[in-house]
């Protein structure tokens, strides 16, 4: 109880739409962005930043805006279709994994940190 008598209540987290994003570095421009950015665009970002490819099925977006024009003259925005990584689609949707091995290990990594039963 608190001071008053009554139960406390307890906050355990929140998710807000709101927050903040601040960039630095070499290529980073010193303005507010005119378009708010995304978490989605954080990806994106960060891959065009490496001068890699952005998957075509990606969410969000190159946050071209905070970047200096030198940087986004030097390093051209791309798109990708996805790559087969080990495990892809059947084009439905469906996983398809390398090996029944291949599925179980990676079934047991995200069994192990909590995103499946």
């Amino acid at each position: 109880p608190d001071a008053r008598g009554s139960a406390r209540q307890v906050q355990e987290g929140s998710h807000r739409e709101e927050g903040v994003l601040l960039m630095a570095g070499p290529g980073v421009r010193h303005v507010r962005a005119e378009q708010a950015a995304r978490l989605e665009d954080l990806a994106p970002t960060i891959l065009h930043l490496m001068g890699l490819a952005v998957p075509a099925d990606m969410d969000g977006r190159v946050l071209s805006e905070a970047l200096s024009r030198d940087l986004m003259e030097g390093v051209q925005v791309t798109s990708e279709l996805p790559q087969d990584a080990g495990g892809g689609t059947d084009g439905g949707g469906s996983t398809v994994w390398e090996s029944p091995e291949d599925e179980e290990a990676i079934l047991n990594r995200l069994r192990g940190i909590g995103y499946l039963d």
